[in-house]
């Protein structure tokens, strides 16, 4: 048996995880794996530190992760036209944040992380979930990352969805992060 160092196995965890999200439904798996390429560019266009940049990434990676505790057709329904979930059905579905952070913070390096990915649903006007935070209150990687999920978690991403995300500033974005991305 070979001993690798503890980066390394950390980067191993990482890639299951993210094979696993794949392997349960490949939407999401690749929305993860689109939004990782993306928020690594935005770190470094941003200037962000490398921690940051990496708790962004991991979070970015593993933001749905707690999905795969719920029902495969559930998740299709919400994925595809959420007002077809029961009410039961959604609650499950937006309690995916707090699940993933319990999922993860195990792991006393993810513990950045999971304060993003327990927040990547909040919006800018305060209606998101599941704490109802608005402006500041959610932290500055969160923003960026809502806006990357978005965009990428549409099938076939294009300008309209660009124009989406920008007719949504000061409702679900801050027009700061839309704006660091759009650029």
């Amino acid at each position: 048996m070979t001993v690798t160092p503890e980066s390394e196995r950390f980067d191993f965890g990482m890639e299951v995880f993210s094979r696993m999200l794949s392997a349960y439904h490949p939407n999401l798996g690749n929305t993860a794996l689109r939004a990782v390429a993306c928020c690594k560019m935005l770190g470094e266009a941003l200037g962000l530190t490398a921690n940051q940049r990496q708790n962004l990434l991991w979070a970015a990676a593993l933001h749905d992760i707690s999905l795969v505790r719920i029902d495969r057709s559930i998740v299709n329904r919400w994925l595809r036209d959420p007002g077809k979930n029961t009410k039961e059905e959604i609650i499950l579905i937006k309690g995916h944040p707090e699940q993933s952070q319990r999922m993860l913070q195990f792991c006393p390096v993810l513990k950045e992380a999971c304060e993003l990915i327990v927040t990547h649903h909040e919006h800018w006007d305060g209606t998101g979930y599941p704490a109802g935070l608005k402006m500041e209150m959610i932290p500055w990687l969160s923003r960026l990352l809502a806006v990357v999920i978005y965009y990428y978690g549409k099938p076939s991403p294009d300008p309209q969805t660009v124009k989406e995300i920008k007719a949504q500033v000061d409702k679900m974005f801050d027009p700061k992060a839309v704006e660091a991305f759009v650029q």
